[in-house]
């Protein structure tokens, strides 16, 4: 579901015969990505990520505008009732990417957070996966490759199972929306269990056969 001015961006050109052309702004991938104006819009799923006893995997492309990026700007986000399980955001002080996971289901949950340096300009196409491991007891954030940047242990907590839809764009508290991103989103999966570095490494390439 799209809300706001949340729109699907698809464009071309024809710069391929036309020498005089103006180059498009092309989708992230594919045929059209997310455009996100940072102005309260955003997206949502009909339902919620599903961690199982292994964890759970989340990744997607993200594109931040720089020209707004003052603030920190959540990529994808999966409220429960009084918090998030987790929220994976852009943090604009330090120009990072940040994972943040609450173990439990309430307002004073105790988190676990990993946060590594942008592989890309902010401005540039930047791949993004979550893994929460509960086998290998790690929290993992994936920037631009198939091989963890950041890592985080997670030995006796648990996952729990959300509720509400997972939001793309924005953080959903239960005061309402914050850290609306500027920007695009595109080729968003959420997965039960725990991806492997072959998989992510296709995700990243655009495919989804995995």
């Amino acid at each position: 579901m799209l809300a706001g001015d949340a729109a699907v961006h698809t464009d071309s050109d024809d710069c391929a015969w036309n020498p005089d052309c103006t180059p498009a702004t092309y989708p992230l991938w594919g045929t059209g990505d997310l455009l996100l104006d940072g102005d309260g819009d955003y997206a949502s799923t009909p339902t919620a990520v599903t961690p199982t006893d292994a964890g759970f995997s989340v990744t997607a492309h993200a594109r931040v505008d720089t020209a707004t990026a003052d603030h920190d700007m959540t990529v994808l986000s999966q409220p429960g009732v009084h918090t998030s399980l987790f929220t994976l955001r852009y943090v604009a002080s330090s120009q990072a990417w940040e994972a943040v996971v609450a173990h439990e289901d309430r307002a004073d949950a105790p988190t676990t957070t990993v946060t590594a340096p942008a592989d890309r300009p902010a401005s540039s196409d930047e791949y993004l996966a979550v893994v929460y491991d509960e086998q290998a007891d790690q929290l993992r954030l994936y920037v631009g490759s198939s091989y963890p940047a950041a890592t985080a242990g997670v030995a006796g907590e648990d996952t729990w199972t959300p509720t509400g839809a997972l939001q793309v764009g924005r953080t959903l508290t239960p005061d309402g929306g914050t850290d609306h991103l500027a920007g695009a989103i595109d080729e968003v999966h959420t997965y039960a269990g725990v991806l492997t570095p072959t998989q992510l490494a296709q995700l990243s390439l655009g495919s989804v056969d995995i």
